[in-house]
């Protein structure tokens, strides 16, 4: 490839990732920061955990109890041959952003062996804050199954 050539692809790369408007920066930003707390969870990593959840956060469970940041890492433990945690993963997901906080909205799907256990509808949301973005409060709901 001659360099006449490469520099206009050059260039037209780097104006289609310059392109991003900020709320698709932002629903980039919030999605990874939600993979990784929850590979943070699946890995029982409890420092990556920690740095990616608020002290104050409030989650409300599927059956309407509610808990806080210690009650969250008190259900992580790593995963053994004998007792497997399921993979999750993230579907349908939708970030809003409201200046320092953003909301995502979306499914989590709870898979073992490659078939779906559980899918919980979720609304998270996120703070800003000096070292990054934060969890600082979570809803989960069952899905109708289907």
């Amino acid at each position: 490839m001659t360099k006449a050539t490469f520099l206009p692809i050059v260039l037209l790369s780097l104006s289609c990732a310059a392109a991003a408007t900020p709320a698709e920066q932002l629903s980039r930003t919030i999605i990874a920061v939600e993979e990784a707390r929850l590979a943070a969870f699946r890995a029982d990593d409890k420092p990556a955990y920690s740095r990616l959840v608020a002290d104050e956060l409030t989650m409300v469970h599927s059956n309407g109890e509610t808990g806080g940041k210690r009650e969250e890492m008190s259900f992580m433990r790593p995963s053994t041959p004998g007792r497997p945690l399921p993979t999750l993963g993230l579907e349908g997901t939708e970030v809003r952003g409201y200046g320092n906080a953003a909301v995502l909205t979306g499914s989590l799907v709870e898979r073992k062996e490659d078939k779906v256990v559980l899918r919980l509808r979720f609304t998270n949301v996120y703070a800003h804050r000096k070292d990054g973005w934060v969890l600082v409060a979570g809803q989960l709901t069952r899905a109708p199954a289907g």
